[in-house]
């Protein structure tokens, strides 16, 4: 869980990163999902969150995504629940 009044970037650096908990990432402050690294010329995204559980990210704060890929693969899951502001 990220606190209120907190400012996080999270680069996931091209890296895959797969979960399966419920509120794999809960968002109370300013958080930025990133990915600084492309896979080749073409600029595809090759960062990439997926989730198998109902729900990937919670937000209840600021939440900026830059290129990344998110997926839910659960059959009734949901990606972000936004309460607040969503970039």
């Amino acid at each position: 869980m990220h606190r209120k009044n907190k400012n996080i970037i999270l680069d996931i650096n091209g890296k895959k990163i797969e979960n399966g908990k419920v509120n794999f990432i809960e968002n109370n402050g300013v958080l930025k999902l990133i990915d600084s690294v492309r896979k080749d010329s073409s600029n595809s995204i090759s960062g990439k969150i997926t989730s198998t559980s109902n729900l990937l990210i919670k937000n209840n704060g600021e939440l900026n995504i830059e290129n990344i890929l998110l997926n839910n693969t659960h059959t009734k899951g949901s990606i972000i629940d936004n309460y607040n502001i969503l970039n």
